[in-house]
């Protein structure tokens, strides 16, 4: 079966102080349910981790008409839309659980490589027939985001130093991580928050005790933000569209 559907309850230790599901909660939802689907098909760390081989998230995009509270339960259906080149496309549909059954509150899009750990390069294998029959070509009314503008006028500037609780078994800063220190930058807009879109992409990895910057800036109802690597090259950026 192509499409796969994985259920998480909503945890105390999941939402915020809104009481509602934290973004980098969220995001590790999605990203266990594509873990979850490429275990499943064959082509997950159980396979490519002893070969020093692992998935690496290069973009998401997420699109929310509401965040679950506590106790609250969805639903992440997933499936690999298609593979072009050395980039795997993978989406989801996200549903409420209710009484009178699913209800869905959002949908996302994400783009994934396959990275060598040692050499840290990309590998490409996705035209080998493993890969090839999951591809189900069904996209989603979501546009898929490939480049967000650099941050020119900042409201706040802060750095910060990656830690080991920053990291994941990759030996980089955790791509829900970025999420969260987001937000400790500036989580203003989520105290009223209703619809929104969440792009967030990821150029460059950044590793431990790496010195970065990070800004934010706000536009009516674009929020940006940027993670800029010990160098000065850009590490991270994401925006949020209130709709």
């Amino acid at each position: 079966m192509k499409h796969k559907e994985y259920t998480y309850p909503v945890r105390y230790y999941d939402v915020d102080v809104f009481f509602r599901l934290r973004l980098n909660m969220l995001e590790n939802f999605l990203l266990n349910a594509a873990g979850c689907a490429a275990n499943e098909d064959n082509i997950g760390l159980d396979v490519f981790y002893p070969q020093h081989i692992s998935w690496v998230l290069t973009h998401l995009s997420v699109q929310m008409s509401y965040l679950p509270t506590e106790h609250e339960t969805i639903i992440v259906e997933t499936w690999v839309e298609r593979n072009v080149h050395s980039f795997s496309f993978r989406n989801f549909r996200i549903f409420l659980q209710t009484p009178e059954g699913r209800r869905q509150i959002g949908q996302a899009n994400s783009t994934w490589v396959l990275m060598n750990l040692l050499e840290r390069k990309i590998v490409n294998i996705f035209n080998e027939e493993r890969f090839t029959q999951l591809q189900t070509f069904e996209s989603i009314d979501l546009q898929r985001t490939q480049k967000l503008p650099p941050i020119t006028q900042p409201q706040s500037t802060t750095n910060r130093t990656i830690r080991y609780s920053d990291l994941d078994y990759n030996g980089h800063c955790n791509s829900c991580k970025y999420t969260e220190i987001f937000l400790d930058a500036y989580s203003e807009w989520l105290k009223d928050v209703g619809e929104f879109r969440l792009d967030i992409i990821y150029p460059k990895e950044v590793k431990l005790e790496e010195q970065t910057t990070i800004l934010w800036e706000r536009n009516d109802s674009i929020i940006n933000y940027q993670m800029n690597a010990e160098n000065g090259q850009l590490a991270c950026n994401a925006r949020i569209t209130l709709l």
